[in-house]
C-alpha cells in the first residue's frame, strides 16, 4: 500500500481522468503510476538530442517570433552570431 498527498489541481485531474474513463480514482492512480513506469516518463526525451531537434526544427519552420527568439538566445549565449 501506498500514500501520498496530492496537490489539489493533481487530484482534480486524476479525478477528471477517473470520470473519463469511468474507473475509481484509486484505479485511475494505479494506471497512471503504470503508464508513467512502462513509458520512462518524459524525462526520456531530453536525453534524446535528435527528438529535441527534429522538434526545434519543425517549431523553427512554423513560428517566425520562436525562431527569432532562439537566434536571440543562442547570440547571447555567444554560441552564433546573428
Amino acid at each position: 500500500m501506498v500514500k501520498t498527498r496530492l496537490p489539489i489541481k493533481l487530484y482534480e485531474r486524476v479525478e477528471e481522468f477517473a470520470r473519463v474513463n469511468g474507473i475509481s480514482v484509486y484505479e485511475a492512480l494505479r494506471k497512471l503510476v503504470e503508464r508513467g513506469l512502462d513509458r520512462g516518463g518524459l524525462y526520456r526525451f531530453f536525453e534524446d538530442d535528435e527528438f529535441l531537434l527534429s522538434l526545434i526544427t519543425i517549431k523553427v519552420k512554423y513560428d517566425g517570433e520562436f525562431a527569432r527568439k532562439l537566434a536571440r538566445l543562442l547570440a547571447d549565449s555567444g554560441r552564433i552570431t546573428v
